[in-house]
């Protein structure tokens, strides 16, 4: 009984300490998976903002508009916007694109998602945007946007099916940017993917 009365005594303060530790490593991890949340909740809602600003002209209020932009908007991490007589899907580049124009799993199930859209409405036009950042030569710039405006198309004809014939892609490079290029999150906006669906009137 005395051995047994003083194994306890050890072990006790050995279970605290783990227990403890445990607890702390708990809330450590929620801490971090919320700073993860609110960062990608900041920057949704700076992509919500530029697109705001920058709509283009109004394309009333018909059945077919409201339809298509309250389809869009079920498409995760896209921005959704109206252009001139089309309906934007906007991404920021690294929401589909690992490094220069590898197509990472997140952005993939995106792609996914826009390519069901895409089917929903299989006659309307559809015109792939890409643009950088002002960083590097214009040069350089514009041929990664080209690269990966033809990645996105490339993704959803061959292993979407969408069809090739209704997407044209344009690599834009630096020009129109939507936010400061001299400010690292407003390079992070301006490095994005715009995807129009036109309008059917």
């Amino acid at each position: 009984m005395k051995r047994f009365s003083g194994a306890l005594v050890v072990l006790v303060p050995i279970l605290l300490t783990l227990v403890a530790g445990c607890t702390q490593g708990v809330v450590k991890d929620e801490s971090m998976s919320k700073g993860t949340s609110e960062a990608n909740s900041s920057d949704q809602k700076a992509m919500r903002g530029v697109a705001l600003q920058t709509n283009g002209s109004d394309n009333g209020s018909s059945d077919m508009t409201k339809r298509m932009l309250a389809d869009a908007a079920k498409i995760p991490r896209a921005i959704v916007k109206t252009g001139k007589g089309e309906v934007v899907i906007v991404f920021k580049a690294s929401s589909i694109f690992s490094g220069r124009d590898k197509i990472h799993t997140r952005g993939k199930a995106a792609l996914n998602e826009v390519a069901n859209y895409l089917k929903k409405y299989p006659t309307e036009a559809v015109r792939i945007r890409c643009y950088s950042d002002n960083a590097g030569k214009v040069e350089m710039q514009k041929a990664l946007t080209d690269m990966r405006a033809r990645k996105v198309k490339d993704y959803l004809v061959y292993l979407q099916n969408v069809s090739a014939d209704r997407i044209v892609t344009k690599g834009l490079g630096s020009v129109e940017p939507i936010a400061d290029n001299g400010t690292v999150s407003g390079r992070a906006l301006n490095r994005r993917i715009e995807i129009g669906i036109a309008i059917s009137q």
